[in-house]
């Protein structure tokens, strides 16, 4: 009897404990390294879309939860108004050079973003000797910018710090709150109505901090990240860098070499689209020549059979546009 209460117990927590475990992964969507977040609930540029498919319970207790520090209250509100206004104004007293540094009046631009990059190990910026030489060499070949200090301490801060201009604050991260980081002025945006085309790359998962979903409602028009490139040498946090930027380097090559571009869903789901660009005698980007269906109508291979007919329009574009 003793051993049958014994067996009976042990039987009970085991289901229990079995339950509770099964309870943790369900919450927090698996045993991948990262729990779901919203990122993983969107997947298209159209943010009506994503919106539908975020889980409306989750969204309840989510606001519940980040709007708790403001019960007491504005938890950022430090200074008053004019203290705040004095101090801003003071920042830009000062008169800057603005002469441009550039030859090209519409240069292709790439953000190369490092993590734990600290001045601490960079000579050029008074830190250890010997640690960084070819960064050290670029800031001897390139600008340098001393003055320029991180505003957080983790990759989803980063992203809307770097493309948005918008501070870290200690409570929360806005890029997790999609009603306010969806409204920040981006760069990218800027950019796009400049006419360039935008892409993001990582070697991590953008389910991390909700940058995947920031990046999408700030319509990047490419965003890949480990999922993308399975076949490279991956470790705990993702793909890495050496790799990373080979593969990189290998998609830029690719591009420029060849003269055009496919999208395969990368940018829609369920759209492939073919593009050419159209440069001048200098070899700057002026117009693109590019088509979209649904993959239903035509896939890949199919516009692989237009791609002559489009190379040639392309060509005779450019004589048309610059005779000269």
């Amino acid at each position: 009897m003793i051993f049958d209460k014994k067996e009976n117990i042990f039987l009970k927590f085991t289901k229990t404990l079995f339950s509770v475990l099964v309870f943790i992964i369900l919450i927090r969507g698996g045993i991948q390294e990262i729990p779901i977040n919203t990122s993983d609930a969107y997947f298209s540029d159209k943010l009506i879309v994503n919106d539908v498919t975020v889980n409306p319970n989750w969204n309840f207790f989510q606001s519940i939860l980040k709007s708790k520090n403001n019960l007491n209250g504005n938890p950022y509100e430090k200074y008053s108004n004019t203290e705040a206004i004095n101090f801003i104004n003071s920042m830009h007293e000062n008169n800057y050079d603005t002469s441009s540094v550039l030859t090209n009046s519409k240069p292709n631009i790439i953000f190369i973003l490092l993590e734990s990059w600290s001045a601490d190990n960079i000579e050029s910026f008074g830190g250890l000797k010997g640690i960084t030489p070819n960064f050290s060499q670029l800031c001897n070949q390139g600008l340098s910018f001393t003055n320029f200090y991180s505003n957080g301490w983790t990759s989803d801060q980063a992203m809307t710090s770097i493309f948005s201009s918008f501070p870290v604050f200690p409570y929360a991260s806005i890029i997790n709150q999609t009603d306010k980081s969806r409204k920040l002025p981006c760069l990218n945006k800027s950019l796009d109505s400049l006419g360039y085309n935008s892409s993001f790359f990582f070697g991590g998962q953008l389910t991390y901090g909700n940058i995947k979903g920031f990046l999408l409602s700030q319509s990047f028009d490419l965003v890949k990240d480990e999922n993308n490139y399975s076949s490279l040498k991956s470790g705990r946090l993702g793909v890495h860098d050496e790799y990373m930027f080979s593969q990189f380097k290998k998609e830029l090559s690719k591009i420029n070499k060849q003269g055009y571009a496919f999208d395969d869903e990368e940018w829609f789901n369920g759209m492939v689209g073919l593009s050419l660009p159209i440069t001048n005698s200098n070899n700057e980007l002026c117009f693109c020549l590019s088509t979209h269906t649904a993959k239903s109508r035509k896939n890949i291979d199919g516009l692989k059979k237009i791609l002559p007919l489009m190379l040639s329009a392309a060509a005779n574009l450019k004589k048309a546009l610059f005779k000269d």
